[in-house]
């Protein structure tokens, strides 16, 4: 739907912050987009 649309992009913008600093944080992200 649209709202998993939107709630998956919010969630990849969190996963190109997270590159930023660790790439831990990448993947910990990653796990809650598959699990989401």
């Amino acid at each position: 739907s649209a709202a998993d649309i939107s709630r998956i992009v919010q969630q990849l913008g969190q996963v190109i912050q997270s590159s930023s600093t660790t790439g831990q944080g990448t993947v910990k992200t990653n796990v809650g987009i598959i699990s989401g």
